[in-house]
């Protein structure tokens, strides 16, 4: 972290408060991404405090989507909650519609977690609303990927392969990779779950291909551990213990 411990040092010698806010979130996104929530959630809390001294509508609502986020992780349910709605309600006073849809994607996924499906699919609908009206096609795909999600909890198959195959067609076109291989993955899911093992092993084969040659290791070794699961309800053991295996040397926390 050396390059942010300097860029903070240097904004806060220049008393410049915006750069130090703005290392501060970053900082925040780096102990996220390592799982130090606790460290995140500090330095996201202090970057906050300096917009709100500021007066930065902006800012604050960006950090209190984020803190929401942390909360959610933490399966701090009520509190994820009261973050993003505060988030939403500055997001929609100031008009920044892309940060709306955002606010709105993490709600959803906050009620996923908690089976609340209706009031998911509710947030889902209004975020993928605000992507088509601004034109914004990776949001419409995430939001798309995330319905189909949804739809696959609650067992509604058909519905869920819907939304993963418009947001598959979606990454084509925008040539968005990870987004493509996230979606077939989606799709191996639902064909496994409904027993329908060759399109299953078919999407999980070109979402690992995909995956392999953007070199997402973890993606990689997940999409494997599913194919391995695939093997095992087929009955076919050394087919199964071959896939798990290279799971295991890409990524030894993912299991079979």
């Amino acid at each position: 972290m050396s390059a942010f411990q300097q860029a903070l040092s240097l904004a806060r010698s220049a008393g410049d408060q915006d750069g130090v806010a703005e290392a501060l979130t970053w900082f925040g996104h780096v102990y996220r991404a390592e799982s130090k929530l606790d460290r995140a959630a500090e330095c996201y809390t202090n970057a906050r405090d300096i917009y709100i001294r500021s007066g930065d509508e902006f800012g604050q609502a960006n950090m209190l989507r984020t803190l929401a986020v942390i909360h959610d992780r933490r399966s701090e349910y009520d509190r994820a909650e009261e973050h993003f709605i505060r988030a939403q309600e500055v997001f929609t006073r100031i008009g920044h519609n892309l940060c709306l849809a955002k606010t709105f994607r993490g709600l959803a996924l906050l009620y996923h977690h908690q089976s609340k499906y209706d009031q998911a699919e509710d947030c889902y609908n209004r975020a993928y609303d605000i992507h088509a009206r601004i034109s914004d096609s990776r949001g419409q795909s995430i939001t798309l990927t995330g319905l189909g999600d949804l739809h696959l909890a609650r067992s509604q198959f058909t519905t869920a392969e819907e939304y993963y195959i418009r947001a598959r067609d979606i990454c084509a076109r925008m040539g968005n990779d990870v987004g493509r291989a996230q979606t077939l993955t989606g799709l191996g899911e639902v064909y496994s779950v409904q027993s329908k093992y060759t399109a299953a092993e078919e999407s999980y084969t070109q979402a690992n291909e995909i995956y392999s040659r953007v070199g997402d290791v973890l993606g990689q070794a997940k999409t494997l551990a599913r194919l391995a699961q695939l093997g095992q309800r087929q009955g076919n053991s050394v087919e199964a213990e071959a896939f798990a295996s290279e799971a295991r040397k890409l990524n030894p926390q993912v299991s079979k």
